[in-house]
């Protein structure tokens, strides 16, 4: 199986899975409904077996969306049903494409490889505190299990991807933690301005440094990463995922 089209199916579930909650418009060129299309296409023409769950699920989103109107947004009465549809693909897609792929390890990283190998095997590595790493739910963990493999392999901007959304699932949790507010339909950038806030109101109840920490990472790594053609090198990504890991220690610290 290629790996340029396991990256191109990747991007495309991962964009279905988070552009509602960035406000992205349903219909139009290259907007949800025509990247579910598309990734339908594209799996239809990959020699895998998959699951009826996957095209069943893709299937009921089309439905769901093919009322939709031009520029519409995803109906809050639809976010429930476009979460449950979306978890599946992601889920199943994820465990199809770690077993299938063979792959070399690149020789030149800045990375200890040893420990990439065992954070790749879900396993305590050197990256994450003993602590930290038990605190982790198994999605998270396997976000960055798959971000080590994809840096283990030289697939920088797969790797971005995926740490980034390792980064944004735990500080959903960080958020409700320290709101007591069950997160809904909010993005990174309404997140860190709830935050924000919370620092102005109330100085000791959040570590402003950790916010700092958090906004570099939207702003120079989420929001650019939401532009289709954007990639990364090798260096950048490493960069950008022990920056990562270091915010995750301390919203974990803090929580």
């Amino acid at each position: 199986m290629e790996l340029d089209k396991i990256y191109h199916v990747g991007r495309y579930c991962e964009y279905v899975a988070q552009a509602p909650y960035s406000k992205i418009q349903i219909k139009g060129k290259d907007y949800i409904y025509d990247t579910l299309l598309t990734m339908k296409n594209e799996l239809r023409h990959m020699q895998i077996n998959l699951n009826d769950d996957v095209f069943n699920s893709i299937n009921e989103l089309i439905k769901i969306l093919k009322s939709y109107k031009e520029k519409e947004k995803l109906k809050n009465e639809d976010f429930e049903m476009y979460d449950y549809y979306t978890t599946i693909i992601r889920d199943r897609l994820s465990n199809l494409f770690a077993e299938k792929v063979n792959f070399d390890i690149i020789e030149e990283t800045m990375l200890n490889e040893g420990s990439l190998i065992k954070l790749m095997k879900n396993e305590e590595n050197s990256f994450f505190e003993t602590k930290t790493w038990a605190s982790l739910s198994d999605l998270s963990k396997s976000d960055f299990s798959d971000a080590a493999k994809c840096l283990l392999i030289g697939a920088p901007t797969p790797a971005a991807m995926i740490t980034l959304r390792g980064v944004e699932g735990i500080l959903r949790k960080y958020y409700e933690k320290k709101t007591g507010n069950k997160i809904d339909k909010i993005n990174m950038g309404d997140i860190l301005t709830e935050l924000n806030n919370m620092y102005k109101n109330d100085s000791k109840s959040i570590n402003k440094n950790l916010i700092k920490n958090l906004e570099i990472i939207k702003d120079l790594y989420r929001n650019p990463t939401q532009h289709p053609d954007k990639t990364y090198t090798q260096t950048e990504s490493e960069r950008m995922f022990m920056i990562s890991i270091a915010a995750i220690h301390d919203m974990c610290n803090d929580m």
